[in-house]
């Protein structure tokens, strides 16, 4: 209204995205309730019974054709740019739009337009034996805006699987309508085992053991620091809701905040120094949903971390292990209690590795114990006499 004018009976629903495109630009960092201007227009009957709910809705962008899906990535052979839509009208009737975007992003981008880059004025699908295994190594790697490899491309079976699916159902169509597709059948340029998942999956649980491996050392203390602030939280709720509203109050943390006064069942506190508004009751509801979620992770990952195989006996962190191993025993007594046969069986599990790494770390500490040997005596030897000649 302060731009344009009118009453807030003018305002419409361009206003508001207009609006909201303005705040995007100039705002660092999201914050809740950003369309709520919105809402209450809308609520207030402005915008009429047919406008949608959310702002949300209107800002969406809208699905585009095959031909506009195609014509983002600037092909410049017609022949194949004009293939390239015909297919993906074909297949729009078998696959989502987000399957379809990604398939355009597939065989317009990272397939032929790589191949217009690097081979300008190429206009066949038959690629000769060179030509495909550069073009694979490309996909392979993520690169960025100057051609230069970042990292390994995660998704390149994909990439490979939608290249690969094209080629055969062009092969395929070719029977049923040959003057259509006929002209465009070629040698696929990607082999069978470019298609293969199983690398990635392995590739991928590797970096998972490997993460959790090296992370798993600091899960104990995380636990620890989130039950603190658990704790600190619980203590600030508490004497905030005991301390009248406009009274002073300190936190566990040395902070002096003063209590709101409201009607709300939420308490509400205000730091003086810097006049910042404080949800205790959501600071807290917070943090118990950290403790819930990291607790039973340490809990979790112990014991498969104790069934690794490759996980040394450290003799210094034998007291650790006993104590998981009590705990362990607390745990299979509550399984076998409650009928949970198949926690019952891999806390079994654990308990034997933790067991078998028990009598390791033992057997490594006699092992590293002094021995005495005493003193050497030659008084038998020093005693021998001399032949007599």
């Amino acid at each position: 209204m302060a731009r344009k004018g009118g009453t807030v009976r003018d305002v419409t629903i361009g206003d508001c995205v207009e609006l909201q495109h303005a705040i995007g630009e100039h705002q660092t960092n999201g914050c809740h309730g950003k369309h709520l201007f919105y809402q209450l227009l809308a609520g207030l009957g402005v915008f009429g019974p047919d406008a949608p709910a959310r702002l949300k809705t209107v800002m969406l962008p809208g699905r585009l054709t095959p031909a506009a899906l195609v014509d983002r990535h600037g092909i410049t052979c017609t022949a194949i740019r004009d293939l390239l839509v015909d297919y993906l009208t074909e297949r729009a009737v078998d696959v989502d739009y987000t399957t379809l975007e990604d398939m355009a992003r597939t065989l317009a981008g990272l397939f032929w337009r790589d191949m217009e880059k690097h081979h300008p004025g190429i206009d066949s699908l038959r690629l000769d034996a060179d030509t495909a295994t550069a073009w694979r190594e490309r996909v392979g790697m993520v690169r960025d805006r100057h051609g230069i490899p970042i990292r390994p491309r995660v998704n390149a079976h994909t990439v490979f699987s939608w290249v690969r699916a094209f080629y055969q159902d062009l092969a395929r169509w070719a029977a049923e309508e040959p003057a259509r597709w006929g002209p465009w059948v070629a040698p696929c340029p990607v082999r069978n085992s470019d298609t293969d998942h199983s690398k990635n999956r392995a590739r991928r649980k590797a970096a998972m053991d490997q993460r959790t491996h090296t992370l798993l050392p600091a899960l104990p203390a995380l636990v620890k620091a989130v039950e603190r602030q658990l704790k600190d939280a619980q203590t600030c709720l508490a004497t905030g809701r005991e301390t009248p509203a406009g009274a002073l109050f300190t936190t566990p943390a040395g902070e002096t905040l003063l209590r709101r006064a409201g009607v709300s069942s939420r308490i509400y506190a205000d730091d003086p120094a810097t006049g910042r508004r404080r949800d205790l009751t959501v600071m807290e509801w917070h943090w118990a949903s950290a403790h819930a979620t990291s607790a039973p992770r340490a809990s979790m990952s112990t014991p498969r971390c104790i069934r690794c195989p490759v996980l040394r006996p450290d003799p210094e962190q034998r007291p650790r292990l006993e104590e998981i191993h009590a705990n362990l025993l607390d745990r299979l007594q509550e399984a076998k209690e409650q009928g949970w046969l198949g926690e019952a069986a891999a806390i079994e599990a654990s308990l034997a590795a933790a067991e078998q790494k028990l009598a390791a770390m033992r057997d490594l500490a006699t092992r590293h114990t002094t021995v005495h040997l005493g003193m050497p005596d030659f008084r038998s030897s020093a005693g021998r006499h001399g032949r007599k000649l």
